[in-house]
Formats: structure tokens, sequence, C-alpha cells
């Protein structure tokens, strides 16, 4: 009987084919778009998420590619090797190198070997381990020596206090409580029993005590070594407690890990691992990122923590993968004891989410930042060295320079704005998004349409307006956005700075996929109209230049370029 594959064996074989290379292709776009949106919205959660479906979806790949194809191509591997082989013994040159190499060949071929727990498993898992600690003395070492990392941590918690609020509040504390011992640990110990009470070996449980203390253990002895202070929030509730690395994001690393190994070692079916993956990365992720939300951690403290847990998980994963188990024949009380022990981890995670939804943690607002009283009556050079002069994106590249200059207190700039038809924009969250992104395809109005955060001094906009170019489409608009200077004339006068240019279309942009709008590159004539608005209301004094930085060309956030001689005005609307 023949070993050919069959006709629909053959059009399987060549849909998967085109199916796993349509995705390879797309993926490498969709990741480019993934790290674009993080540095353009500043949506840490949502595209942390997206990054782990990215890599349990990218593992499943390659797994389904494998298990495709590897009968298929594994007697070409053969006969390829076999011809190598041959043609090295035929030549003496080739023959008399082999026989010098053929001690290191056969410890590489033990280290690569599938057959055996010690060759390709303990060496892929030794390397993993390896890497991550080299990762996370890599994010000791940016926040020791205050690198770009930590740099970024004030922006992100600044973006953070002001997008967090109602439910995206309650998922926080959820996760949080889930990560913290009281729950994670019972909850662990539990899941553990349910997977334990089919493969029952001394090695898993071992391991799971280990990664259970030592995951923990090694972020307390992280924050006594770093001494990093947390965030005004987290400093407050947590007096003399210290920062980096984060003990929750290293303690469900760690836990929740390691028994998503556990649970891909109990079963062979794809559709299952991929299932605990993205059960234990989401459960993983959102412990690490409620810390930051809830204002108890800098995002670099829970990126390390959650490394730290993982080294643990991975080199305890490791060990318990030297030795198979025998599964045990399923019976009736095991599966009363699975069933018992699963209503146990609902009821937890229940508590929990109940305890969550009725009583949140409240998220850190940004503070203002205290007032500097300078000794000028007037903005002029003197006081442009003490001013942020340029906006910047997430991440920390420079965009635009200031164009505008405020002096006057808040309900003196939203009067002003109010008075020439400006419209106060909606703060940024997936609802208002969303609701821009279809109104801009659609070339519907939406006045109020949210203005993406940038940041001058590491800050979000404190304020943004906008008008439509031409009523009825959000496609054109004018808008600016505004922060506080954190200082003040010798009356008491806020000084305020911003940056403003003219949306000119909606288009899908290159760099994130998405659609967006772009932005006319002369900012300075958005700037000279905006002020014409201003001075035609009536609130305001005559309007002044002054050079703030020199002639420039840049591009902004989504990579718009633009051009400016540096020129700033200034709007007094002092009475």
């Amino acid at each position: 009987m023949s070993d050919r594959p069959g006709p629909a064996a053959n059009r399987h074989r060549w849909r998967t084919g085109l199916l796993l290379l349509t995705s390879l292709i797309l993926a490498v776009p969709v990741f480019r778009a993934l790290y674009q949106a993080f540095d353009l919205f500043g949506l840490p959660g949502a595209i942390g998420i997206l990054l782990v479906l990215a890599a349990v979806l990218g593992v499943a790949w390659v797994v389904h590619l494998v298990r495709t194809y590897a009968g298929l191509l594994a007697p070409v591997a053969r006969s390829i090797a076999g011809s190598l082989r041959e043609a090295f013994v035929a030549n003496p040159y080739l023959a008399r190198a082999g026989r010098s190499l053929a001690r290191p060949w056969r410890v590489v071929r033990r280290r690569l070997s599938r057959r055996s727990p010690t060759g390709l498993f303990l060496t892929g898992g030794v390397a993993m381990t390896l890497a991550l600690v080299l990762a996370f003395v890599s994010i000791t070492a940016q926040v020791v020596h205050h690198g770009a990392l930590a740099q970024a941590d004030v922006r992100l918690e600044n973006l953070s206090n002001l997008l967090h609020h109602g439910a995206r509040v309650r998922a926080a504390t959820f996760f949080s409580l889930l990560g913290g011992a009281t729950v994670r640990i019972p909850v662990s110990i539990l899941v553990f029993g349910i997977l334990w009470v089919r493969r029952r070996a001394l090695r898993p449980l071992v391991g799971m005590a280990a990664v259970l203390v030592l995951g923990p253990l090694a972020s307390d002895i992280g924050r006594i070594v770093v001494k990093r202070p947390r965030p005004l929030v987290g400093a407050t509730a947590l007096p003399g407690s210290f920062s980096f690395p984060s003990g929750h994001a290293a303690g469900a690393a760690a836990a929740f890990a390691f028994l998503g190994y556990l649970g891909i070692r109990a079963t062979s079916r794809l559709r299952t691992h991929i299932a605990i993956a993205l059960s234990a990365g989401i459960a993983i992720l959102g412990v690490g990122y409620s810390r930051v939300v809830l204002g108890f951690h800098w995002t670099s403290d829970v990126l390390a923590g959650t490394v730290l847990g993982l080294v643990v998980a991975v080199a305890a994963a490791t060990w318990v993968g030297l030795r198979e188990d025998t599964p045990r024949v399923y019976t009736r009380r095991a599966g009363m004891i699975q069933a018992a022990l699963s209503l146990l981890v609902v009821a937890l995670v229940a508590v929990a989410a109940i305890d969550a939804w009725t009583n949140p943690r409240r998220a850190p607002a940004i503070l203002p930042l205290p007032p500097t009283q300078l000794a000028a009556l007037e903005v002029d050079a003197t006081i442009l060295p003490r001013l942020a002069l340029h906006s910047e994106t997430l991440t920390g590249r420079q965009m635009e320079p200031v164009g505008l200059i405020f002096v006057g207190t808040k309900a003196e700039i939203e009067a002003a704005f109010a008075a020439a038809g400006w419209s106060l924009a909606d703060p940024v969250d997936l609802h208002t998004l969303l609701h821009v992104y279809s109104a801009g395809l659609r070339n519907r109005p939406y006045p109020t349409a949210p203005v993406t955060p940038a940041f001058l001094g590491g800050r979000p906009q404190d304020l943004a307006f906008e008008k439509a170019v031409v009523a009825g489409s959000v496609r054109e608009r004018h808008h600016i956005r505004i922060w506080s200077s954190g200082f003040t004339l010798a009356d008491g006068s806020p000084i305020w700075l911003a940056t403003a240019s003219l949306d000119d279309r909606v288009e899908i942009k290159r760099t994130t996929l998405l659609p967006n709008h772009h932005i006319a590159p002369d900012i300075d004539t958005e700037r000279d109209f905006i002020a014409a608005a201003l001075r035609a209301t009536g609130l305001t004094r005559p309007v002044t230049q002054i050079q703030v930085v020199p002639p420039e060309l840049g591009t902004n956030a989504a990579g718009d370029p633009f051009f400016t001689y540096g020129k700033a005005d200034i709007i007094d609307l002092r009475q």
C-alpha cells in the first residue's frame, strides 16, 4: 500500500501553507503598527494584551507549521544530511576536519537531541533562563543609571493617571487582588491540585512550592538592594517601602507561568495550549499593569518584576521537565476532586471580582504642578531657559516646539477659546477613539473629538481645543494642546505653553496602519491663525512674538513633517 498522501491531504497542506505564509507576511507590519500605536496613543495595557496574543499565536504558528509539514520535510532533511555526510567522507580535507570536530559535534548533538530531556529541552530552558536574567540586569541598569526606560516611567505614570477611571480602575483592582499573596497563593495551590490529581509526582510539587516562595523573595531582595522610591500614591499608601522590582508582578509571573507550563504539559491539543498560554499571559500582564494604573509602581518596576518571576518559572519548569512523570489512569474520584477544586478556584476569583467591583481602589490623578513665581512681570527671553520648549512622544522623541505662550488662568483660557468658537476636546479613551475613527472615515462631524496625548516636560497636555475647518466634518480641524508651565509671573499670573497644527485630512498611516489625521507642515500659519482668532474676541492684550528656538524641521508622533521659524506668539489674557 502506498505511503504517499492522498489528494485531500495535499490540498490541506496547500491551504495551510498559504494561510501560514499570509499570516507571516501580515505579522511584520502588524508588529510595527503595535509599536507605533503605543508611541502615538500611549495605550500600553491594550498594546500589552495584543503583544501577548501575538506571541502566543506566533508560537502556535510555528507548532502548526511543524505538525503540518514535518512528515513531508523530514525525509528531505535526512536525505540532504546523508548527502552532506557522504561528501565529507569522500573529501580527505573535510574528513580530517570532521574527525577533529567529532567530539564537539557529539556534544552539540547531545545538547540538541529531542529524544532526551537533557538534550534540546534542557538547552532551551537554560538559554531562556540566561536570556531573562540578562534582560533583568539590563532593566536594572536602566533604572539605577536613570536611562531612557526610567525617564519614560514618568510619562507613562502621568498618562496612566490621565486615562484610567471607572471600569478600568475596577479591572485594575481585580488584577491587583489576583496578584496579591492572599488570592494568588490559594488560587495557585488549587489550580496545581487540579493538575496534580492526574499526574502525581514529587518534582512538580517541589517546583510549585519553589515558585511560590522564590518569586516574591527575589523581588524583596531586589527592593532592598536598589531602594527605588515608589510613585506618590505608593509612597503614601506604603510608607518606607521601595518600588523596584514589583513583588506582585514577580509573584504572579512565577506562579502563573509555571502553572501554564504544567497545564500545557498535561495535554496534547494545540487549541488547549493556546487557551492556557493566553490565560496565563493575560493574568501576568493584568497584575503588572494594575500596579501602574493604581499608582503603586513605575512601569519599569512591573517589567522587571515580571521578568524576574519568569526567570524563576522557567528555571523551575526546566528542572521539573528533566524527569517525565507517568500519567495516572483517570478515575471517578479524581474527577470529583478536580471538579471540587475547580469550584473553589471559581469561588475565589468571583470573590475577588465582586470585591473589586464594589470597592475599587482610587486611581491617582495628575497633580497640578506647584507654581514657581518668577520676578519678571512679562514673558521675555530671560525666562525661556527655565521652560520646556519642545513637545515629545511617550518614548521621549522630540516633536514640535512651543508656538504659543499664554498668560492667564485656566478659566480665562477656556473663556477666550469659547468666545472664539472653539470646543474643548474629549478625553482619549477607546470609546472616543472609535467615535473619531468612525466620524473621520464617514466624513461626519465630531466637534469635541479627542486629541492624541503629547507630552511637555513629561506631562500630557492639560487642555486641548479644536475647531472644524468645514462645519459638519471632522477630517479638517484646527487644534491646540496647552500645558501648564508650573511658573507664574511676579503678579501671580500663570504661564501656559502650547503647540498647534492644522489637520488637513484623514489618512491611513503607513507606520500604524490606522486612520489618523495628517497635519499641514506649516505650523507657524496655524499659530498665527489662533492668535488672530483670540485677538478678535477682544479678550487679549496686543499679541507679541518671541524667538523660542532656532528655525527647524521635524516630524510629529505620526511621522508627519513640519517646519517652523521657531517663534512663539504671546497671548496675554490678563484683564
